[in-house]
């Protein structure tokens, strides 16, 4: 591809490859303008359902026409019938690395623009009748943009898997999820995207940006397993960690929109258009008033660390909470004696503080001098293990991810993982799944067929991989290659 012209466009570079695409820098040498253009890999070239997956993905770009989504100038085929969409440039880095280059998760003020950012773009796609349905961090970019406070804003990519009206397909190229198919990353996927892709509105979308919040916010996302068929479980029945316990000085606006967001009964989740709007009053409220922490609310041990995020000043949190001024704003009560009745004389009041004060000198004095050296060492070695804030080289590094690509010829797989004989869904596959040590078996089976056993390495990103189908022979059963083999009749 390099140096061939596409269209008016000169290829320059390959920046990047996808489960479907390839993706290169070009230029326009008459007008110096830079572009992206994806190109359908290879190996997707005769598969029609990856085809016009691929080509729709353009037309539900320029449907939703928002600034917050990667823009689409033209799509076409190359001379040998490949198809290739001509996208915007974008300069930036992807939320799953800024995530991982700020130790796992972001200050509230961010969290809230970035979210509503995203929450902008989704919504608009909703109001087409589109559904990402592959809403995850390595999909959404963060790219320079001086218009937006803090100079930067994000971009929606990747609608490759998205679900659209027939009516933005093009003429004789319709294709429906099939029932039962599983589609997405299981990482973000909601409830009944678990169960079955085809079953799927907007409210999917609403939990996938629920869980990227949640992880921006916790460091972490709700759910974690080593086997995506538990995780998917994770996701149907099991209820996330309160977002309090990551972080007690979290809004707690923002913890119970994240819930809400998070249901497992899609009609209980709020719209996107309403997370959009929840979250930008949350961040009005926020910026405009001081952040006076409650008793109830204060942590038990401030968050400090490079990662956390922190409403409050962690030095005042350290402190007792200074009770209000008395009405007679003499000041604040520190000590029993300035909580003495109003009609006490001052030389009473004198003396019981010198009282109370020699009192405690003395108790002090006492047990200094009963202290042994060893106690005192370990006197002084005790507060940073009983009540300092964690040390952020002591934190947990966020779990590593790995990414799964696995292609069939023929396309439609079923790819199901034989430790737990569950489907991980149907090729083309792209999943990303918490990382596990040693190699994870499975097996692609297809109808007309004969079951094609396999394992990829639980600890790495696996590399598109195409797999060649052999198909049974009429009349012949084809024995499985696993499992005891069958006695003789």
């Amino acid at each position: 591809m390099i140096g061939q012209l596409v269209g008016t466009y000169r290829v320059m570079t390959k920046i990047g490859e996808g489960g479907m695409g390839a993706v290169f820098e070009a230029v326009d040498e008459k007008i110096g303008k830079h572009v992206a253009i994806k190109v359908l890999l290879q190996e997707h070239a005769t598969n029609p359902t990856v085809a016009t997956r691929f080509i729709n993905e353009a037309r539900a770009i320029n449907v939703v026409d928002h600034p917050g989504v990667v823009q689409v100038s033209a799509f076409g085929h190359l001379p040998d019938g490949t198809a290739y969409i001509v996208m915007e440039l974008l300069k930036g880095q992807t939320l799953n690395a800024r995530l991982k280059a700020q130790g796992g998760r972001f200050a509230v003020p961010t969290v809230l623009q970035l979210g509503r950012q995203l929450a902008s773009a989704l919504a608009a796609a909703h109001g087409k009748g589109i559904i990402h349905r592959d809403l995850k961090p390595d999909n959404v970019m963060i790219v320079a943009d001086s218009s937006f406070p803090g100079g930067e804003r994000t971009k929606l990519l990747d609608f490759g898997i998205a679900k659209l009206r027939l009516e933005y397909q093009g003429e004789g190229e319709q294709i429906q999820t099939r029932a039962g198919v599983m589609m997405g990353t299981p990482l973000y996927m909601s409830p009944e995207q678990c169960r079955n892709a085809s079953d799927v509105d907007d409210k999917a979308d609403v939990y996938s940006l629920g869980i990227i919040v949640y992880r921006m916010l916790a460091g972490r996302p709700p759910f974690n397993a080593a086997g995506t068929g538990e995780l998917m479980a994770m996701h149907i029945y099991k209820q996330p960690p309160p977002l309090a316990e990551a972080d007690a000085s979290l809004p707690e606006p923002l913890t119970q929109l994240v819930h809400r967001m998070l249901a497992k009964n899609r009609t209980e989740r709020p719209s996107m258009a309403e997370v959009a709007q929840e979250l930008d009053r949350i961040g009005t409220v926020s910026m405009s008033l001081p952040v006076v922490p409650s008793r109830s609310s204060l942590p038990t041990v401030p968050a400090t660390d490079d990662g956390a995020t922190v409403v409050s000043d962690p030095s005042s949190a350290q402190r007792t909470p200074t009770p209000a001024p008395s009405a007679s704003g003499a000041g604040t009560a520190t000590s029993p004696a300035s909580r003495t009745p109003a009609r006490r004389s001052p030389l009473v009041s004198l003396a019981v503080s010198v009282v109370l004060l020699a009192l405690i000198g003395g108790i002090y004095l006492w047990v200094s001098h009963r202290r042994t050296p060893k106690d005192a060492t370990n006197q002084m070695s005790t507060p940073a293990d009983a009540g300092a804030p964690p040390d952020a080289s002591d934190a947990a590094p966020p779990q590593k991810l790995v990414h799964w690509q696995i292609e069939s010829s023929p396309a439609g797989a079923e790819v199901i993982r034989i430790d737990d004989n569950k489907s991980q869904g149907q090729t083309p596959l792209r999943i990303e799944q918490p990382a596990q040590p040693g190699e994870v078996k499975l097996e692609l089976r297809l109808k007309g067929y004969a079951p094609l056993p396999f394992a990829i390495s639980g600890e790495e990103d696996a590399k598109p991989a195409v797999f060649n189908l052999v198909a049974e022979k009429a009349g012949k059963r084809v024995k499985k290659p696993r499992g005891p083999k069958p006695p003789a009749q």
